[in-house]
């Protein structure tokens, strides 16, 4: 225990010296967020961007990751909101945010996710004093499916991107792979997850003319503009001839735990 809080207050401190801090003034969004406390200054840098890098490198390297939680639980979510200024800064860090988070879930209480519903669906996560579940940041602010929620409809992206999908790892063994995603590349780098999990989990057999392919891409049906659009990507992907529409057959996806499931 006493080495845990060393290192965590090592990495504190290394985190202050090598971003700098800035403290936030905003006072309209929440009651617990006027100003960031001495911890947060250390763990919110100049680039909230830096931040969500350090939350995704504390889980991969099972690092403590209470510090992480604890600043997103006291952060501005004005200041959030100015810093998360465009559709490419949107996506990289709450596609971040929300690995790192089923991450550290997992690494908390392991047993939690035998109950999917109460590990996507509880509203046990805390941004600025609000709680929020797994599911308000995958439906609501990367699908855009959640309505009447302050939190998501503060955040949420300006359109769907259909290849979050590809990107998003719920902890279980079908699960893509996790990846740190930067704003400034942002486009390339789901370009490549849409073709990694794309060639990884498909096939044709042309004799039947039939696709076998993720159950993922049944539940998102409607996000990847139904069967049509389905075999569009796989045409683009490669995996079925431009000239052919084949049956889609969709294999079970394997719920079973699979932490630490990085690239």
């Amino acid at each position: 225990m006493k080495n845990n809080c060393f290192v965590s207050l090592v990495c504190l401190i290394f985190s202050a010296l090598y971003y700098g801090c800035v403290i936030s003034d905003d006072s309209s969004f929440s009651d617990v967020s006027e100003q960031l406390s001495e911890r947060e200054q250390l763990m919110y840098s100049k680039d909230i961007m830096f931040f969500s890098q350090d939350f995704h490198l504390a889980c991969r390297y099972k690092d403590p990751v209470e510090p992480y939680l604890d600043t997103l639980s006291n952060l501005s979510l004005n200041r959030l909101s100015d810093d998360l200024n465009t559709q490419d800064d949107k996506l990289a860090f709450w596609i971040n945010i929300y690995n790192s988070l089923v991450q550290s879930k997992i690494i908390l209480d392991q047993k939690s996710f035998e109950n999917k519903d109460v590990f996507f669906k509880s509203k046990d996560l805390k941004f600025g004093g609000t709680n929020i579940s797994l599911d308000d940041i995958e439906h609501g602010i990367l699908r855009g499916k959640v309505f009447g929620n302050d939190f998501v409809d503060t955040f949420k992206l300006d359109s769907l991107d259909n290849r979050i999908h590809f990107t998003m790892n719920c902890g279980a063994h079908s699960c893509p792979a996790i990846a740190y995603y930067k704003p400034s590349e942002i486009n390339e780098q789901l370009l490549l997850a849409e073709n990694v999990f794309t060639l990884a989990n498909s096939s044709y057999d042309s004799v039947s003319n039939v696709l076998l392919t993720s159950e993922l891409f049944s539940w998102f049906r409607e996000d990847f503009n139904g069967e049509n659009g389905i075999i569009n990507i796989m045409k683009i992907n490669g995996v079925v001839p431009e000239h052919v529409y084949p049956e889609i057959k969709y294999e079970a996806y394997n719920w079973g735990l699979k932490p630490m499931n990085y690239k």
